[in-house]
């Protein structure tokens, strides 16, 4: 409906942010940064749209997922993935009250060697994207732990986190 909204009313900037929202929550990150680069043609003076573009380019280039990415750059965004939501809950986590604490040293001692891991065989895809999966496998783990314990939060890492919970 919003996309039909957009096509309707090509120089309504309000119509393309709402559709940049809708697009961000279904993890669709290259579609929301055309629609928020459409609102922010339509009122360049928009700073709040020009913050958004920056956070979803953000959120493109922690993406190990998206399509034409090569096993080794898939590998390096899954280990800058998993060390920012290891930073978001390890700050979510030390801001509760002590007495709302987790005990998650074991989750946060695999996620640490997670990042850590390097391939048996670095040349083979196989073996990058075993690495790849593992680390992926712990952001869903350590993102379940930060939703749970801490609650929903919104961003770059909390965008590719949910689209990767899919």
């Amino acid at each position: 409906m919003l996309q039909r909204l957009s096509t309707q009313r090509p120089s309504d900037a309000n119509a393309a942010r709402r559709l940049t929202e809708a697009l961000l929550t279904l993890g669709r990150f290259r579609d929301a940064r055309e629609a928020a680069s459409r609102a922010l043609a339509l009122d360049p003076r928009d700073r709040a749209t020009r913050a958004r573009v920056e956070q979803i380019n953000e959120a493109l280039a922690l993406d190990p997922t998206l399509r034409g990415l090569l096993p080794p750059t898939r590998l390096r965004r899954s280990a800058d993935l998993l060390a920012r939501v290891l930073q978001d809950v390890d700050e979510c986590i030390a801001a509760l009250p002590t007495e709302r604490h987790t005990d998650w040293s074991d989750l946060r001692a695999r996620a640490t060697s997670a990042i850590a891991a390097k391939p048996a065989k670095p040349r083979e895809t196989d073996a990058l994207d075993a690495v790849t999966y593992q680390r992926l496998a712990t952001v869903d783990e350590l993102w379940r732990l930060r939703q749970t314990t801490c609650g929903p939060t919104d961003g770059p890492v909390a965008w590719v986190a949910e689209h990767l919970a899919r």
